[in-house]
């Protein structure tokens, strides 16, 4: 089922012409949790007030559902590494909800230090 899956996507990424290039940059390539789950650069969201030698990457890419007029983000959980882009991410969309659909551990560890209500 999973190389089905994979061979349908790749047909689609290329007839859309969807690209992930900045997910493969040197500077941005260790932001992503998971090598193969990386958002597309055509729908992306985009970190602003970015400081200098920084850029506005973050694996998180918008989910506009318009029958149930609600807007999501989905995004891989955070690295320690990540965090503060994340939570500027989370303040800059004016998110209320952080949903966290995974489990905690990951290879034996915890994957994340700190939660919010």
């Amino acid at each position: 089922m999973y190389n089905k899956l994979s061979i349908e996507t790749s047909k689609q990424e290329s007839e859309l012409g969807l690209t992930a290039e900045e997910s493969f940059k040197e500077i941005n390539f260790p932001k992503n949790r998971y090598q193969n789950v990386l958002p597309y650069d055509q729908n992306r969201v985009l970190l602003n007030n970015v400081q200098e030698g920084n850029t506005n990457f973050l694996n998180a890419s918008p989910l506009l559902v318009p029958f149930a007029n609600r807007d999501y983000i989905l995004t891989q959980g955070p690295l320690e590494t990540t965090a503060e882009d994340f939570w500027q991410m989370v303040w800059e969309q004016n998110s209320r909800i952080i949903v966290m659909l995974n489990n905690i551990m990951e290879k034996g560890s915890i994957k994340y230090g700190f939660f919010c209500c």
